[in-house]
């Protein structure tokens, strides 16, 4: 098997792809279909792993702003950026849970796919083997409808939601950094980009109230949807109470 990094459609934000060629007698497996599927795999998950970069870069900013701007910045100025610190937790929480339940769901595919490649009799039973772990990963991992066209996942509207929701946590990021720039240089645009930074915060608010309201239907009927459902609730619940203990009046 090879894989080559490749220039990117521009789809993931991070400036490059993979590239899949099977040859003989991998092929007989890994097929033109699969490779595509490994194609999207890595596309999807790539956007996912960007926006936790983002956020990473996102607190650098926020706490550099803390420590520089603790004498110079304006009340409104430092309230603006206490407010993006504390929405940026929330970003990251969610994140990191759909970072963590998509390891689990890999690990679990990745251990039926062993199973049963070992317990296969033939070639047949090590694509059909194969297919079923793509078909894992697909529905488990990156929220989009099972290949027996199960639409318990919405037709792949649970995962649109979720790259919207990433999407406004992107745009959310690099309004904070030309924030900071503008707030610490004492910049006239700064009051502008504020205005932005709520407008920004309010649009990943509906992103994620979306997904989360659809993941909640979904989990319905999909097991992996009640699964990650269920960690989120209790996983952004757990910051927002650490937010609303900060903001609460001394």
């Amino acid at each position: 098997l090879r894989v080559d990094v490749v220039d990117a459609d521009g789809d993931t934000g991070v400036g490059f792809g993979l590239s899949y060629d099977a040859t003989p007698p991998l092929d007989a497996v890994l097929d033109p279909a699969a490779l595509a599927a490994y194609g999207t795999a890595h596309r999807a998950l790539a956007r996912r792993k960007r926006v936790e970069l983002l956020l990473s870069g996102c607190w650098r900013s926020l706490v550099t702003a803390s420590k520089r701007g603790r004498k110079s910045l304006s009340g409104r100025a430092r309230k603006a950026l206490h407010d993006a610190g504390l929405k940026r937790h929330e970003m990251a929480a969610l994140c990191a849970t759909v970072a963590a339940h998509c390891a689990d769901e890999f690990g679990a595919a990745w251990a039926g796919l062993v199973a049963a490649v070992r317990g296969a009799k033939n070639l047949d039973d090590v694509r059909g083997a194969h297919e079923r772990y793509l078909d894992a990963v697909f529905a488990d991992v990156l929220l989009l409808p099972r290949a027996g066209g199960d639409s318990a996942l919405g037709g792949g509207a649970v995962a649109a939601h979720l790259d919207a929701t990433l999407d406004a946590a992107a745009r959310f990021c690099a309004l904070v950094d030309a924030y900071v720039a503008d707030a610490l240089a004492g910049s006239a645009t700064a009051e502008g980009l504020a205005g932005r930074l709520r407008d920004a915060i309010a649009s990943y608010d509906a992103a994620a109230g979306r997904f989360t309201r659809l993941l909640a239907v979904a989990a319905n009927d999909e097991p992996t949807a009640t699964k990650l459902a269920f960690r989120l609730q209790v996983d952004v619940q757990e910051v927002r109470k650490l937010r609303d203990l900060d903001l609460a009046p001394a």
